[in-house]
């Protein structure tokens, strides 16, 4: 249990501009406002909800992993300073109780507001944090909200990024030559990549547990499943009972059987093996992609997508007359498909009918990747298009990031996080690309001297539980990095 209380030291020299002093802050906010003998203190309760908003989102933005328990307001005294603090117990990650105390100082600062903010860290995991917000004043009328915070310490946790671990996934497999990574998904501690095996033979499914502690580490490595002669075409996680599942969809060198394979992510999970589902499709068909629901399995083919549903496998089909689905993603709710044609279509999982042909999407490029969030999609062409859509307003695109390289190659790695305002996209010149969500700049990119000349690019997923504000797990040939 660590416990840290009054944050900080404040003076005020004869012309009244104000020094903070930071002891080991993890987050701090101070707002000074024209305040008189104290007699203002109900312009404060009124407004007070508003402020613990403001810090609970502060706190989501430096602490992912902290969930917060209890706010609640209490006065505060610093070297004759008398105000109100904001006193913030939650839980940090898995660790015990932990408590934290901003202090809220109000106080007279002649003609004009003031707003100091500042991001401190007494940890090597929010190293970027302390060095993102530099101790400075804001002068003027100005209302800086929760999305500057958060802007400002996503930019600088991503122009910041660099390799802190790596390992060889394939050291313990010494029958197995892993040759290039093709998808890589994540469950909490889990990170599952499928790969290549070297001469294009075959597939194989290997995953990774890591851990946050000391900065990060690789624990284990296993196998998840093998796939001679078959090309994996895509892969998602899955949860059932409450046990992390990798499903993938295998396309046959062969003419035998194409097949969707759902397994535990670690073959060791024998106990999980009557879990397990195959579903098979007909030597002729065409698997493109896969998309996992509570309900139900989705597989894009040749103008269709087969639907089975997982408690009873029963099997459904919904028509595309001249359109193959080479994208499928969820949101829970909603599916989404995107097609050779360039169109972006939604489905009702639960009737596993189109809600509605005219509210299509209309990208103009034959779709490489694909990824929603409750605000936004992602849709990612094979003419070099990234192109970023509002759902409440998908006519026309938000945004186009020129910046993004792709031409040929499917299911490239894609994020989008609403919740930490990033985009990043890897192209086919194996660069890694990351934007702000908040302006749409190209904030940072990744491009080492392993990924480039590769025969595939690299792969890689956002990590959030890792280190503050997030972490890059990268997979390249056959070697896995951690980039934060």
């Amino acid at each position: 249990m660590w416990k840290v209380t009054y944050l900080a030291s404040i003076t005020i020299d004869k012309n009244g501009s104000t020094f903070v002093s930071l002891l080991d802050v993890h987050l701090i906010h101070y707002r000074l406002k024209k305040f008189n003998e104290l007699k203002a203190m109900s312009r404060l309760n009124k407004s007070k909800r508003r402020y613990e908003n403001v810090i609970r989102c502060l706190f989501r933005c430096a602490l992912p992993s902290c969930r917060i328990a209890a706010v609640k307001w209490q006065r505060a005294e610093t070297r004759g300073v008398v105000g109100r603090g904001v006193f913030v117990r939650g839980y940090y990650g898995m660790s015990p109780l932990c408590e934290l105390t901003l202090c809220y100082f109000l106080f007279s600062v002649p003609r004009r507001w003031t707003t100091l903010f500042s991001a401190f860290a007494n940890t090597s995991s929010l190293q970027s944090l302390k060095e993102s917000f530099e101790l400075r004043q804001v002068t003027g009328p100005s209302r800086r909200r929760a999305k500057s915070f958060r802007s400002n310490a996503i930019k600088s946790a991503m122009s910041q990024m660099k390799r802190s671990l790596t390992c060889k996934v394939n050291a313990d497999f010494n029958d197995v030559d892993l040759q290039n990574p093709l998808l890589s998904i994540m469950s909490e501690d889990i990170v599952c990549t499928a790969y290549t095996t070297k001469g294009g033979s075959g597939s194989v499914v290997l995953s990774s547990k890591i851990s946050n502690e000391n900065g990060g580490r690789f624990i284990s490595h296993g196998l998840s499943n093998l796939f001679p002669m078959n090309k994996i075409v895509d892969l998602k996680p899955m949860k059932i009972q409450n046990a992390f599942f990798a499903a993938v969809a295998c396309q046959t060198f062969t003419r035998s059987l194409q097949f969707v394979s759902i397994r535990p992510m670690f073959m060791d999970s024998h106990h999980l093996d009557d879990l397990s589902k195959t579903y098979e499709f007909a030597p002729t068909e065409t698997l493109f992609s896969l998309a996992v629901t509570p309900i139900l399995v989705a597989v894009g083919a040749e103008r269709k997508i087969a639907t089975f549903q997982l408690t009873d496998s029963h099997a459904s089909e919904i028509k595309f007359p001249i359109e193959n689905v080479f994208v499928l993603e969820n949101d829970g709710e909603i599916l989404f498909a995107g097609t050779n044609k360039g169109n972006i279509h939604q489905i009702d999982p639960r009737t596993a009918v189109k809600i509605d042909a005219s509210s299509a999407i209309k990208v103009g490029s034959p779709l490489s990747n694909l990824k929603v969030s409750p605000s936004h999609v992602l849709a990612s062409g094979y003419d070099h298009k990234l192109v970023l859509y509002d759902r409440r307003n998908s006519a026309t695109p938000l945004v186009t990031f020129e910046e993004h390289k792709n031409s040929c190659r499917p299911h490239l790695s894609l994020e989008l996080n609403d919740r930490l305002g990033i985009i990043a996209a890897v192209g086919s010149d194996s660069v890694i690309r990351m934007w702000s969500l908040d302006d749409y700049k190209l904030s940072a990119y990744i491009s080492e001297e392993d990924f480039v000349g590769k025969d595939s690019a690299p792969c890689f997923v956002v990590a959030e539980n890792m280190s503050a504000p997030f972490s890059l797990l990268v997979s390249s040939g056959d070697t896995l990095s951690l980039y934060k």
